[in-house]
């Protein structure tokens, strides 16, 4: 197979500490500096040529769908590290400082998806991990299919009756035996470093990890990787207050932490529930900026759909969830004072505006990293965080 030109790259100056991403194919390459101020945008401008060996045009979804799914992880320099090197015959097994991992995986009627899902986790895995897959009454031949996978690591739970998202996660959950958990969709891409990469965040303190994504599928066009901006927990906190912050399946936690907030409630935002929950209760959660899974977009996705949006959010224990949050980032008083306008908003941003000027203080405390994350968060949900206004 011939390999793609396409490439994202990350660098990282450790004396100026700027991430910049850099997203080149074929005839572009557009750079961004996501520092604190004003954005550095370059126009794009003509890439150097591409090794003969290296070089295949992306022309197709399809081709572009094979360069994700090759991406390979290559060692860092000193002064930078590239994140993604798209190399279809190098496979290597990761290897963490970590306990064991367990990797779970819910699928229904995934037979078009889940065996790159799978193995590209295997192939990040470390040697004594397991992947633990649910087939959630699937009628297109998915059990089977990672059956038929062979590699100890891999264990296959089958439910006659649909259980759903949430019962489906917490049935995984009570079958795990690790001290560490991780979610993977039957639809995504794994990235080589993935496990090597989270392990980091988790050994720094941290009860649940999450990373970047690289946004790809047939309607998208060239795949494009998440702003490169890390969220430490207070910032994460306050995050959670304006949207859900993470993709699911870049999640990596300490089992324990699950199992004592109550794991999953049965719901359609079970997730971003979850981490309100957890957060109120004390549990320490953040983001890294570099991408560690490869997000499959297109337009049949439940959670695309504006309307699924709405019905999570009048959920009644989701509201309660966030009225908690709310109340441990910006204080009891201050949740009392906006008490009426905050019930009768529904989705997180409305309310994120109901409390904007204790938003505005809590946020005025971050660094300028973990602003810029927070900004960045705001913006793509419509909320604009000004300093000195409420």
């Amino acid at each position: 197979m011939e390999a793609p030109r396409g490439i994202i790259e990350r660098y990282q100056h450790r004396r100026t500490h700027p991430i910049v991403t850099r997203a080149v194919n074929s005839r572009t390459c557009h750079l961004v500096d996501p520092r604190p101020g004003p954005f550095n945008t370059r126009t794009p401008k003509e890439s150097p040529a591409q090794p003969a060996d290296q070089a295949g045009a992306c022309r197709t979804p399809q081709q572009l769908d094979a360069a994700i799914y090759s991406c390979q992880a290559v060692s860092s320099s000193r002064r930078r590290t590239a994140v993604l090197a798209l190399n279809p015959t190098t496979r290597r097994v990761q290897t963490t400082k970590l306990g064991t991992i367990t990797v779970l995986m819910p699928a229904k009627n995934a037979a078009s998806t889940i065996l790159r899902a799978a193995n590209t986790t295997l192939r990040a895995l470390p040697r004594d991990g397991k992947l633990l897959v649910l087939d959630d009454a699937s009628t297109d031949g998915t059990g089977e299919l990672v059956k038929g996978i062979r590699d100890r690591r891999v264990q296959v739970l089958s439910s006659d009756q649909p259980l759903g998202v949430a019962q489906a996660l917490n049935e995984l959950l009570n079958s795990a035996d690790s001290e560490f958990v991780a979610r993977m969709d039957a639809d995504d891409v794994t990235l080589p470093s993935r496990f090597s990469t989270q392990s980091r965040s988790l050994s720094r303190g941290l009860d649940v990890t999450f990373g970047g994504v690289v946004h790809f599928g047939e309607s998208l066009g060239l795949a494009y990787p998440s702003p490169p901006c890390p969220l430490h927990s207070k910032a994460f906190n306050i995050a959670l207050l304006i949207g859900n912050p993470v993709a699911h399946s870049t999640m990596l936690a300490r089992r324990a932490a699950l199992v004592e907030t109550g794991g999953y409630a049965t719901g359609l935002a079970e997730d971003y529930e979850l981490w309100m929950r957890m957060t109120s209760q004390g549990y320490a959660l953040g983001r890294s900026a570099l991408p560690v899974v490869a997000l499959r977009r297109h337009p049949g996705q439940v959670t695309a759909r504006d309307s699924w949006s709405e019905r999570a959010q009048l959920e009644t224990f989701w509201q309660a969830s966030y009225r908690e949050l709310a109340r441990v980032v910006l204080g009891e008083d201050e949740v009392a004072r906006h008490s009426g306008p905050l019930d009768r908003a529904n989705a997180p941003v409305d309310k994120a505006r109901v409390l904007s000027k204790p938003l505005l203080e809590v946020y005025a405390t971050l660094n300028g990293v973990d602003r810029l994350g927070v900004q960045l968060l705001a913006r793509r949900s419509g909320f604009i965080l000004r300093e000195g206004r409420s």
